[in-house]
């Protein structure tokens, strides 16, 4: 979860089933557990991908999430920055390209 959280930070998970768009939430995925941010709700599953857009998309189910990372990036303004901080992401992305 670049840019906001850096690797082998240690960070506390509130365990809860009540989640909402733009909330980060640690789940499990294929035998593995993954911390991204809710960027969609469809009917029983969300589809959760990482801040920078590196990520594709996955679509899970509400079932498989242990708990959400308490913090304000959470809720609307979560939704807001995974959309600034994506678009930044791909336009340095882009730019990289041009100079290699």
């Amino acid at each position: 979860m670049r840019p906001l959280l850096k690797s082998g930070k240690i960070i506390f998970i509130k365990e809860t089933k009540k989640v909402f768009l733009g909330d980060m939430v640690l789940y499990n995925f294929q035998g593995e557990k993954y911390l991204h941010r809710i960027v969609d709700i469809v009917k029983n599953d969300i589809i959760v991908c990482d801040d920078t857009g590196v990520t594709f998309p996955v679509r899970i189910k509400i079932s498989n999430i242990i708990g959400i990372y308490p913090t304000i990036f959470n809720g609307y303004i979560g939704l807001l920055y995974n959309k600034i901080i994506s678009t930044v992401f791909l336009f340095y992305r882009k730019i990289k390209y041009w100079f290699i």
